[in-house]
């Protein structure tokens, strides 16, 4: 069993990493450039576990992890930030601590999706110039009392939601065979990381962004099998957009 200040240290550790992940517009990274990463991963599979064991509890598969374990690199950016982000989150399921959040003192995590916000939007900026900003009503801020269904809920959705992120992402087809413009594209990749950035680390979530995320799902689904095309985006969405209506019903 890890101690706890380990797990602590290590938490430090990526976050920095997540930090520089994100402030990167190169499509690869080298792998002296993620080094902490290296070491994170290293020290995980240290506590004895096998490739095909901690692949599992990182929420990735075990070729991913062996790659980043025995390969020189490069690696994909967006790769990269996944990996960074599931090592976060597992960590951070290892730590028991509790933070001295104020439970009315929601200002704070307004700032934080306002920071997410941004973050996402100057991403999306980057990629397509002409895309507006988007925006949702806030509706209702909920503390969120974790059991274990709702956390294999949000474990669950939360990788989906990934998956979806990267397959957007990766997609190069002609403005003929996408089921969504470079705007909504953009917009949609905005609003998943926005709202992924806040279930990582579930403390508090806004009603508003999570049913503007359902819609933005649900109308990618639609448009996928009206048009027929990018169905396995199509099909994703759909099972997202019913999973996030789960999480929405399970936490109000």
């Amino acid at each position: 069993m890890a101690q706890i200040d380990v797990v602590h240290k290590l938490l430090d550790d990526m976050e920095m990493v997540i930090s520089y992940l994100n402030g990167r517009d190169e499509k690869t990274v080298e792998k002296h450039e993620i080094d902490d990463l290296i070491i994170v991963l290293n020290e995980l599979h240290g506590w004895g576990t096998a490739y095909t064991d901690l692949a599992p509890k990182l929420s990735l598969a075990a070729p991913l992890v062996s790659k980043y374990l025995k390969n020189p690199g490069p690696f994909d950016l967006q790769d990269t930030r996944i990996v960074a982000q599931r090592i976060r989150s597992y960590l951070r399921s290892l730590d028991q601590r509790t933070d001295p959040v104020n439970e009315y003192d929601t200002e704070f995590f307004r700032d934080e999706v306002d920071s997410l916000v941004e973050s996402s939007q100057n991403r999306s900026a980057q990629a397509q110039p002409s895309s507006p900003p988007f925006t949702f009503q806030a509706d209702s801020w909920s503390f969120i009392a974790l059991n274990s269904e709702l956390k294999a809920k949000i474990s669950a959705t939360s990788v989906l939601l990934d998956s979806i992120v990267v397959q957007v992402k990766r997609s190069n087809l002609p403005p003929d065979q996408q089921a969504i413009t470079d705007i909504e594209r953009n917009q949609l990749i905005a609003i998943l990381e926005t709202t992924l950035g806040l279930l990582r680390n579930p403390v508090m979530v806004e009603r508003g962004l999570m049913n503007k995320m359902k819609d933005s799902l649900a109308k990618v689904a639609k448009k996928s099998a009206e048009k027929e095309l990018e169905q396995g985006i199509g099909h994703a969405s759909e099972t997202a957009a019913s999973w996030v209506q789960d999480l929405i019903n399970m936490i109000w």
